[in-house]
């Protein structure tokens, strides 16, 4: 048995390795593999016009249907916020190769070639897909939510443990993944609201930005270290008091940073002229578009879990055909506002946005019209990180312990049985304290690779999660499509058999 044990290991290093290096070398093959998730949401308007669509999720619902339509648009706000605040944070700065022509209509340019052909309803497709896979295992199976055990009765028994290890990995990480790079982007985007206001730039000598975070990791890695973090996530709101901490010391640190390089660039300019020149050239075997692509797919990707959990969670009572509706009524809003307008109605919006920050600044005194502008643009930074901030803390605010990177917005029946190794055990959760460090080492981690390769180091990250995620997907797509067919739901059955 051991032999088989290394062998898995050894495999499962070598995918790694290659996946690793097909983000960095050869993201467009990614994409490729990639290229049938647009099935998922024709998937789903298709069960709309089968009998498939009346199959309701558990008994009838007391909440009337705009009630969950507006938890679900909720969801999609807040969504929409966090998205936002990435992008600003990880594209507006960072090394001096890593930026630059990526603005709203290079965005929207790139993202509109790949979803005409690859793409297609995305990704609210991939989010309905795993709602619906969660909510048809917890409310018709009386299964416990996770992705995994839809496979249940499809597996052999000696599969079992490799099938739910990899799916319970490739979950957790990819969770660990989203919030963390949702917190290190509050980090960066008040750091540049900082960085305006005292006139400093902590990537203008990103290795020296390196050195002076590397300081901070001694308070994570070492034992004192892990003390600390038991002490601060073992109380009642375990994740406000971690996450708080880790915002304001690394928004401290950068502003650190900023003050340090500047004084450094000041005392030694010659050393600053010896800044690598051509550290872009690592990243320029793949063009621009393809890797922004990549950032906006692993982006998306690898919020799956999260907002797959999240939709189930809401959709108790409600029909398959309700759900589907509900998920597509905004993407169709915007499909039309964008056929008519294009991106007039949001630059538009963007323009009233600034033009608001700079109304609520008129009343104080600037020495020239050139730090009015600064100080309008870092109102912004600021005042979009504290809102970001605060929806970040109110996704994880009723979570104990390690669920949300599991099984998000499911918790498991109180008699669950758990386990590490048969479909048909829930996973067991920890306290928040046993991965306090892990979390934290995201983050400074994420910080350390966006100062040195801004958002290419990103897109290496969200690509290779991405692709570990969507292969859990399709898997996910063939066997609903046949459980449907064994369980004979694409008929309308309405007794379907629990597990």
């Amino acid at each position: 048995m051991k032999h088989k044990r290394y062998l898995n290991t050894l495999f499962t290093f070598l995918g790694f390795v290659i996946i690793g290096w097909l983000s960095f070398a050869h993201p467009d093959w990614l994409l490729l593999d990639a290229i049938f998730t647009y099935i998922f949401g024709y998937l789903l308007l298709l069960i709309c016009l089968t009998p498939a669509g009346n199959i309701r999720f558990g008994s009838q619902n007391t909440s009337t249907w705009l009630s969950w339509f507006s938890k679900l648009m909720k969801g999609q706000l807040a969504l929409f916020v966090l998205s936002l605040c990435a992008y600003i944070a990880f594209f507006y700065k960072g090394p001096a190769f890593a930026t630059g022509g990526l603005d709203l209509a290079f965005a929207y340019d790139t993202v509109a070639g790949f979803t005409k052909w690859q793409w297609g309803i995305f990704p609210w497709g991939l989010y309905g897909l795993w709602g619906i896979v969660i909510a048809y295992v917890v409310y018709l199976k009386k299964g416990e939510p996770f992705f995994y055990q839809l496979a249940r009765g499809f597996t052999a028994k000696s599969f079992e443990p490799t099938v739910k290890t990899f799916v319970e990995g490739s979950v957790s990480g990819a969770s660990i993944m989203a919030i963390s790079l949702a917190a290190c982007a509050i980090i960066l985007i008040l750091t540049y609201g900082i960085d305006l206001i005292f006139n400093v730039n902590h990537f203008a000598l990103p290795i020296l930005t390196f050195m002076v975070v590397s300081f901070f990791t001694p308070i994570i890695s070492f034992k004192w270290g892990r003390k600390l973090f038991n002490a601060m996530t073992i109380r009642k709101n375990a994740y406000f008091t971690l996450y708080f901490f880790m915002i304001i010391s690394m928004v401290i640190v950068l502003i650190i940073c900023g003050f340090v390089v500047s004084w450094f660039i000041r005392t030694y300019p010659e050393i600053y002229k010896l800044q690598c020149q051509q550290c872009g050239n690592y990243f320029a075997n793949v063009p621009q578009e393809i890797r922004f692509a990549a950032v906006y797919w692993g982006w998306w990707v690898i919020w799956a879990p999260l907002a797959g959990s999240y939709l189930a969670s809401i959709s108790k009572g409600r029909t398959l055909r309700e759900v589907i509706l509900g998920l597509f009524l905004l993407p169709a809003v915007l499909l039309l506002i964008i056929a008519k307008w294009g991106l007039v109605p949001f630059t538009n919006l963007f323009a009233w946005l600034q033009q608001l920050a700079l109304f609520a600044l008129s009343g104080f005194s600037f020495v020239n019209h050139e730090a009015y502008l600064k100080a309008g643009l870092s109102l912004q930074f600021i005042v979009l990180g504290l809102i970001t901030w605060f929806i970040l803390v109110n996704t994880l605010k009723d979570f104990k312990d390690t669920q949300v990177f599991h099984s998000g917005f499911m918790a498991p029946s109180a008699n669950a049985k758990t386990g590490r190794l048969w479909l048909k055990d829930a996973t067991k959760y920890q306290g928040v304290s046993k991965l306090a460090q892990k979390l934290a080492l995201a983050i400074v981690g994420t910080i350390f690779i966006h100062a040195l390769s801004g958002w290419y180091g990103i897109q290496l990250e969200v690509a290779a999660m991405g692709i570990l995620l969507i292969n859990v997907a399709y898997t996910g797509f063939h066997f609903i499509i046949w459980r449907f067919y064994k369980d004979r739901v694409w008929l309308g059955n309405q007794n379907i058999p629990p597990y």
